[in-house]
């Protein structure tokens, strides 16, 4: 896991180191690509000062002649996109008036023990019958989340929006030599206006994998906390794309 965290935290390092304190004409010809992106007017001597953010959706921050852009960098196919008590995204979604209905759904799926606190004292279903006892609870969900204003603002929450008011400006998806990049308004538009036309049977919130972190299958404890936290993933390189 420490070796992970190190490749992980070396990647976007070495992004940052390429960018930091350049001058434009300096930079390889991939990122001379993905600066004029972001800064169509830049000249070759301009000074790129690239800086690491603390934020949980914004890794860093590039400023070219006092205009600052927020960057969000990715790796990997599948990412998590949220992982946190499923209580929190609860109320999140009550916030943008997400139907009971839909919530109750979410609910049921997630503890999978017929209730929908995690109070059941076994689990009804698992793996593959999942989407077979849960079918409608799934349909439910698949059908509130083709409104696109509502899956809208769940994008903006899960991926753009930080709690500070600071937002995504651009997504970039690979590592120091070679990568995709998109302006986070064109990322939300490929994630919401996805067809979705490949077999699915499990529950999904749009095109994001919903799922328990962990289900207490063995019940040898009936408080653990692991199986209130939620996870959304997806594959976001996918969608990074001009």
């Amino acid at each position: 896991v420490l070796c992970m965290y190190i490749k992980k935290k070396d990647f976007k390092d070495r992004i940052i180191n390429s960018l930091n304190n350049k001058r434009y004409f300096e930079l390889s010809q991939h990122f001379k690509g993905f600066i004029s992106y972001i800064y169509p007017n830049i000249k070759d001597d301009d000074l790129i000062i690239c800086n690491k953010k603390k934020g949980s959706k914004i890794d860093f921050q590039i400023e070219v002649n006092q205009v600052c852009k927020n960057i969000s960098v990715k790796n990997g196919d599948i990412i998590y996109v949220y992982k946190d008590r499923i209580m929190n995204l609860v109320l999140f979604l009550l916030s943008i008036k997400v139907s009971k209905e839909c919530i109750m759904a979410m609910l049921y799926y997630h503890y999978g023990d017929g209730t929908v606190d995690g109070s059941g004292s076994y689990i009804n279903s698992f793996s593959g019958l999942l989407c077979e006892d849960y079918k409608k609870e799934i349909e439910i969900v698949n059908k509130e989340f083709k409104n696109k204003e509502l899956l809208s603002k769940v994008i903006d929450y899960l991926l753009i929006n930080e709690k500070s008011g600071n937002k995504v400006d651009y997504f970039y998806y690979g590592d120091d030599r070679s990568g995709n990049y998109a302006r986070s308004s064109i990322v939300r538009e490929n994630i919401i206006n996805e067809d979705n036309n490949y077999p699915h049977k499990f529950m999904r919130i749009g095109v994001m994998n919903f799922h328990p972190l962990k289900r207490n299958y063995n019940h040898i404890y009936s408080n653990l906390s692991y199986k209130h936290i939620c996870v959304l993933k997806l594959n976001l390189g996918k969608y990074i794309k001009k």
